[in-house]
């Protein structure tokens, strides 16, 4: 494919990139799926060097990293416990949540400022355990996730969780088309529209099957339309 004809399919593609915009692109000389994904990304200007970058290029620059909400997860050394009871966990984070929303209870009715105070400090302290054993709970579902291949399964993830994860993984592994398990949408009435709305957000086509999402980079399914439609 010659860039003429990779500037036409990038307009019919994308109509609002502009002549100049599609011909900077196709100058490039890049995969056509490469191009697509600069579009996506709104990174269609060419690197710019400016004359004292040319000649000064002994200075330290600097590294932009991406901040990770489980960085635990991505680590090439996996320091995460796999063998703990992820079900127990969630069982006692659970009732510590419940009894904090009791002792909140207690310091609201309560009439004697110190007592209110008692009583707030040891549900804060309880909800602050809960956090950390859901934590601990749900980096063992998030690494097994990481290390298999097939699709990935969000039982056992609350929203919150599942769309943090999502976002870190998407960059960690630069996806495409990806497969969800979220359950029936009486069993997953929740995530399962949180998980349209990311697919959404993130410019993915996103097709229901039975329990499953199917997942595709809207350009990427546009390109494979277009394909059909020519053959």
């Amino acid at each position: 494919m010659n860039r003429d004809q990779i500037k036409e399919q990038l307009k019919e593609l994308f109509p609002h990139l502009k002549e100049k915009e599609a011909q900077v692109l196709a100058d490039m000389g890049e995969d056509i799926s490469v191009l697509v994904t600069r579009v996506l990304d709104n990174n269609i200007s060419p690197p710019e060097f400016y004359l004292n970058e040319l000649v000064r290029t002994n200075y330290p620059r600097t590294k932009i990293s991406h901040s990770y909400n489980y960085p635990e997860v991505f680590r090439d050394k996996c320091t995460i416990n796999m063998h703990i009871d992820v079900k127990g966990l969630r069982a006692r984070a659970t009732l510590l949540n419940n009894e904090a929303y009791e002792l909140t209870k207690k310091a609201i009715g309560h009439t004697i400022k110190g007592a209110r105070y008692h009583f707030s400090i040891e549900a804060e302290a309880k909800r602050k355990l809960a956090k950390e054993i859901n934590r601990d709970a749900i980096l063992v579902l998030m690494r097994k996730i990481v290390e298999d291949t097939g699709p990935v399964d969000l039982h056992g993830f609350t929203v919150e969780e599942a769309i943090a994860f999502m976002d870190d993984l998407l960059y960690f592994k630069k996806f495409t088309e990806i497969q969800l398990i979220t359950g029936q949408k009486y069993n997953s009435s929740r995530i399962r529209p949180a998980m349209q709305e990311w697919f959404e957000i993130n410019k993915f086509m996103c097709t229901e099957e039975g329990p499953c999402l199917l997942g595709k980079k809207k350009a990427f399914w546009l390109l494979e339309k277009d394909s059909r439609h020519r053959k």
